[in-house]
């Protein structure tokens, strides 16, 4: 029994093993086409093989409802955020917008920088005007 039970061990080992390996692999599995950014403790994952518009990135760092928008910071999702101050601002229409492009009850998306600044600032889906 105990040499039975021994077998039955190691085989649920070597085949959770495989399994892994298949899912995690770089371009096998689960993880194709996908990019994960954790922030905050969530993780935002979007298709980088189809952006939400062309020249947008494949993944945000965060996203949300934008709150309120100010010189130096922003809240988006009851969340605040200092800006950059080389923060940029993009929307589907224009590349190199400025802040006045948003407004409150935005949903964007943004990327952060190493200090935890907002670096960048997309607009996904703009509030009913």
């Amino acid at each position: 029994m105990y040499s039975n039970l021994k077998t039955r061990f190691s085989a649920v080992i070597i085949c959770g093993f495989i399994t892994a390996g298949i899912l995690f692999a770089p371009g096998i599995g689960l993880g194709a086409g996908t990019e994960s950014r954790r922030m905050g403790g969530s993780a935002i994952t979007l298709d980088v093989d189809n952006p939400l518009h062309p020249d947008y990135p494949g993944a945000f760092d965060n996203v949300g409802r934008m709150d309120r928008i100010a010189d130096g910071e922003v809240v988006i999702s009851d969340s605040l955020y200092r800006l950059s101050s080389a923060v940029t601002y993009h929307t589907p229409r224009d590349s190199s917008a400025s802040q006045s492009a948003f407004h409150t009850g935005d949903y964007v998306g943004c990327l952060m920088n190493a200090a935890g600044e907002v670096e960048s600032i997309w607009l996904i889906r703009g509030q009913e005007r």
